[in-house]
């Protein structure tokens, strides 16, 4: 077992993998924030928040907004630039994923006390990812 002293993680394996799953580079879900550049954070920053909004349309029965940003978080991670425009593509237009909101009338399980924040939650991440995603997609261009 190994350490690496900057973020204290601890690998292990063949040389090979450990070299490939310490290097700066993502592979996958493994990256070290400390030697990752300003794109890289930004891209495990809009993972994490596509991920969040997975789960909140997960557990309130969005299933349809919940499997596209388990597509685009799939595809992102691997790598593949297209996954930003398909996800930037959930945005703009009638029926927009920003157009969801989760209440007990439209049949989502939720207590009518939490209407307000989890709406409010659903809003914020919808703003930031899009604006991490567009900031990304403009690097690339």
């Amino acid at each position: 077992m190994r350490t690496c002293q900057p973020c204290n993680l601890q690998y292990n394996g063949s040389r090979a993998r450990d070299t490939a799953r310490h290097s700066s580079r993502p592979l996958g879900r493994v990256l070290h924030p400390h030697n990752m550049s300003p794109m890289d954070k930004q891209t495990t920053l809009l993972h994490h928040k596509i991920r969040q909004l997975e789960s909140l349309f997960r557990f309130y029965g969005v299933h349809d907004w919940a499997d596209w940003l388990d597509q685009d978080a799939k595809s992102i991670s691997s790598g593949f630039p297209e996954g930003i425009d398909h996800l930037l593509s959930a945005y703009g237009g009638m029926g927009s994923m920003s157009d969801v909101f989760i209440s007990a009338q439209a049949g989502h399980p939720i207590k009518a006390r939490d209407t307000s924040r989890v709406n409010a939650e659903v809003s914020a991440l919808c703003s930031s990812i899009y604006q991490l995603a567009t900031a990304i997609r403009s690097r690339h261009q």
